[in-house]
């Protein structure tokens, strides 16, 4: 997973990612303006995400809020609950935590949520050559391959689970 750091920054909007899904999703729309409460359907998804690639200045906050809308609409499609994982890198004498958001589902099929949105957001890695449909089916629908939580080999105390 890439280091970012608005993972190590935003430690209380990713700890409470679970929390108030309707405040965040409004607060999105607003700034897209454009209402995007309709989080079911794939049409509304491939809107919002698109707006939020071709928008020429980057913000943060918008980040943070796509990452949780996207991450919304797999919870409710694949009944995933939220949660982090924990990574530390050294910071000289200290250590610099820093927290990726993901889903999990019953099966443990994993969605790496905060690692796919962070490259298409800040790195353009996805969504520029690639069509929406192809990002959906790699990412959302997991068409190729479904990651399993045992596929991270977390150490103790690296999960935090939020739902």
């Amino acid at each position: 997973m890439n280091f970012n750091p608005i993972f190590s920054k935003e430690k209380e909007f990713l700890f409470s990612i679970h929390e108030t899904p309707s405040f965040k999703i409004k607060e999105l729309g607003g700034g897209l303006n454009f209402d995007v409460s309709n989080v079911y359907d794939y049409e509304m998804i491939k809107k919002v995400s698109l707006t939020v690639m071709r928008k020429n200045a980057r913000s943060d906050r918008e980040f943070l809020l796509w990452v949780h809308f996207i991450g919304y609409h797999i919870k409710l499609k694949y009944d995933a609950k939220w949660a982090l994982v924990k990574f530390t890198l050294p910071n000289g004498e200290n250590t610099l935590a820093h927290f990726y958001p993901i889903l999990i589902d019953k099966e443990n099929t994993l969605w790496k949520v905060g690692e796919f949105c962070l490259e298409a957001y800040y790195y353009g890695k996805i969504l520029l050559g690639d069509s929406f449909l192809t990002y959906y089916k790699l990412h959302i629908e997991r068409a190729l391959y479904k990651a399993k939580l045992s596929d991270l080999h977390l150490e103790e105390g690296r999960l935090i689970l939020l739902d």
